[in-house]
């Protein structure tokens, strides 16, 4: 739902066309970073091939790690599943 939002937000900030692709992107996809391990091969492998990988893996391991868990412990990292190379 929030990536709905990304239009106005967008607008507000003067984002270029390109800015606010890549950021409708991590907005929209970042919850399935989150599942990396649940996502099937066709869904990893259209992140893995996106031009915005590498920002996508590095907002999926800043949100991990900002995701306490009840035993203390962060959510997993899987941004070396997304940027593999």
């Amino acid at each position: 739902m929030a990536a709905l939002e990304i239009p106005r937000i967008s607008s507000i900030l003067e984002l270029t066309d390109l800015e606010q692709r890549l950021l409708h992107f991590l907005v929209a996809k970042h919850g399935e970073a989150h599942s990396w391990n649940d996502l099937t091969p066709q869904r990893q492998c259209e992140i893995k091939s996106s031009p915005w990988k590498r920002s996508m893996a590095l907002l999926q391991e800043a949100d991990a790690r900002s995701c306490i868990l009840e035993n203390g412990e962060h959510k997993p990292i899987f941004w070396k599943n997304i940027v593999d190379d």
